[in-house]
């Protein structure tokens, strides 16, 4: 490793340091956005569901753009630490790094976990009211299909023959 890149550690330190920030910053919001939904699928306010699922669509594209930085940076780090390939955590990185870094990333280490498993536990107490909300909207196209269209050709949902004007099909976005 030339001189030059080994006198830059500290810099690519406090960037890495400043990018895991950003990620803890992003992951709150994404908590607070999840909440949120849960909050509008349980009132079954679709509109309000429907902005935040685009909210955290922007958060996870966010996430993923600033993860291929990480990884570049992280490369980097654990090349010039010399970190063995079965040695590539965050808990190993923060053991070879000098302070304050490792004290910054130990930090991070500990509320990034915090908050994810915070978030992975608001998304499964509102899982029920998600579940019921997408029902709710599949009955309401079907209900609104049905009602320009008319009754299906063909066969009715309890297989019965059915007749009638010719319905248009639909994809179930909700999924």
């Amino acid at each position: 490793m030339n001189m030059q890149l080994k006198q830059n550690i500290p810099a690519i330190l406090d960037k890495l340091c400043a990018l895991f920030d950003a990620e803890l910053e992003r992951q709150i919001s994404v908590q607070r956005m999840c909440l949120d939904q849960g909050e509008a699928a349980r009132r079954s306010d679709m509109e309000k569901m429907q902005l935040h699922t685009e909210s955290l669509t922007i958060l996870m594209d966010e996430a993923l753009q600033a993860e291929k930085v990480r990884i570049e940076i992280l490369h980097f780090v654990v090349e010039h630490y010399r970190l063995a390939v079965e040695a590539h955590t965050l808990s190993d990185l923060i053991a070879v790094v000098p302070y304050p870094w490792n004290d910054r990333l130990r930090k991070f280490q500990t509320q990034i976990k915090s908050i994810l498993t915070e978030t992975q536990s608001i998304i499964e107490s509102y899982e029920g009211f998600m579940h019921r909300a997408a029902e709710q909207l599949e009955e309401s196209i079907y209900s609104a299909v049905e009602h320009v269209a008319g009754e299906p050709d063909g066969y009715s949902p309890d297989g019965m023959e059915s007749k009638g004007m010719h319905q248009p099909a639909l994809l179930n976005t909700v999924g």
